[in-house]
């Protein structure tokens, strides 16, 4: 079961490639970014300033220092 979530505001979504776009979160702890496929966003109605519910799994996570 998914036991980490936090609310978040989309801030930009970047297209990748053909298929991934890298979608990046405000949240209040910090930064968030996440890859979705494009009929992912699509789907799901997602856009910049769109307030979201994110769901994390912890060993889906890595951490990279800025």
């Amino acid at each position: 079961s998914i036991r980490n979530r936090f609310r978040a505001t989309i801030s930009r979504i970047e297209r990748l490639d053909q298929s991934q776009a890298l979608v990046a979160l405000a949240a209040a702890g910090g930064a968030v970014t996440a890859v979705l496929t494009h009929d992912a966003v699509a789907d799901l109605h997602l856009a910049p300033g769109v307030e979201v519910w994110c769901l994390v799994k912890s060993v889906a996570v890595d951490r990279v220092p800025v």
